[in-house]
């Protein structure tokens, strides 16, 4: 993950997430002023999708004489992409300085730590979806000293310290917070949590079980947006009904199903909202896994098709 953040001189006041499918320019119109501008996966998730990018540089760059701390964020690949496409780096350069890159190593465990335990209180002081039980089975992750309680309570929160610190040498940022909305919520009791530890430590396995329970149509869509993630959504329609008529030489039962079903469908590793697009980098990868290693007859159907 590369990411650059510009800083001016006057303390920030405020905090906007800025999603993907705003324009720039309009952010700039805005007038937003002495704030921190979070702009996540800015350039796309899985491939440069900004045609226009020289052009909205100097938005951001106006943005920045405001008095706003700006972060942008952006996988490794698809920044290098950018880079070779478009004046990116030279712009940072002259602006922002030097880009960083955001990996397992650049996190020490201390820092990972304060990472969930933010989380954590996030998903229960300020959003409530997480209980209070909840909430105290996942800061118990994080002590180092034995609570009082029996054997079995002993034993159980010790199982799950392991297992976190363990985890915790190879998971990232997003990986706490999808642990901590996604599976948290789920448990039951302080076993369960071992159980929820185990299930998120594994990406391709999860989505190995995702990708073969979806039906036959939504399988597809997912193909088609592994082959062409970071076109617009008329293009991604053209492209899905194209593989889908061509599949169905094999499979008659294949059915054409609107954007919004199939995003609907498939919703635990694809946004239903803004650009169609994987969740995240880690989820494309994962995804193109799939499809090579239990597709490949279908793929080889399809060769006619993209020539």
């Amino acid at each position: 993950m590369s990411a650059s953040a510009v800083k001016s001189p006057i303390p920030a006041r405020s905090e906007y997430s800025i999603p993907r499918s705003v324009d720039w320019l309009q952010l700039e119109k805005a007038n937003v002023c002495n704030a921190v501008l979070v702009l996540p996966d800015t350039l796309g998730s899985v491939r440069f999708e900004r045609e226009k990018l020289d052009d909205d540089l100097a938005c951001l760059a106006k943005l920045i004489e405001k008095g706003n701390v700006v972060i942008v964020t952006s996988p490794d690949d698809v920044f290098l992409h950018a880079t070779r496409e478009t004046r990116l780096l030279r712009w940072m350069h002259e602006i922002a300085g030097q880009p960083f890159s955001l990996e397992m190593r650049a996190y020490r465990d201390r820092d990972k730590d304060r990472i969930l335990e933010n989380i954590v209180n996030y998903a229960h002081d300020e959003l409530g979806t997480i209980s209070d039980e909840q909430h105290e089975w996942a800061v118990a992750l994080l002590e180092t000293s034995e609570r009082d309680g029996g054997q079995a309570a002993k034993a159980s929160v010790a199982r799950n310290r392991k297992q976190f610190q363990h985890l915790r040498d190879t998971w990232l940022p997003i990986d706490f917070e999808r642990f901590v909305f996604e599976s948290l919520p789920n448990a039951t009791s302080q076993n369960d949590i071992f159980d929820l530890l185990c299930l998120g430590s594994d990406m391709d396995k999860r989505v190995h079980s995702w990708f073969v329970a979806l039906d036959g149509s939504t399988r597809c869509f997912a193909r088609t947006l592994r082959l062409f993630a970071g076109l617009g959504a008329e293009e991604i329609w053209k492209r899905y009904k194209g593989i889908v008529a061509e599949l169905r030489r094999l499979d008659a039962t294949l059915s054409i199903l609107p954007l919004g079903i199939l995003r609907h469908h498939a919703a635990a590793y694809i946004t239903e909202e803004g650009p169609i697009d994987f969740t995240n980098p880690r989820v494309y990868r994962a995804v193109a896994h799939q499809v090579s290693q239990n597709c490949r007859e279908y793929f080889i159907e399809l060769i006619p098709l993209f020539e």
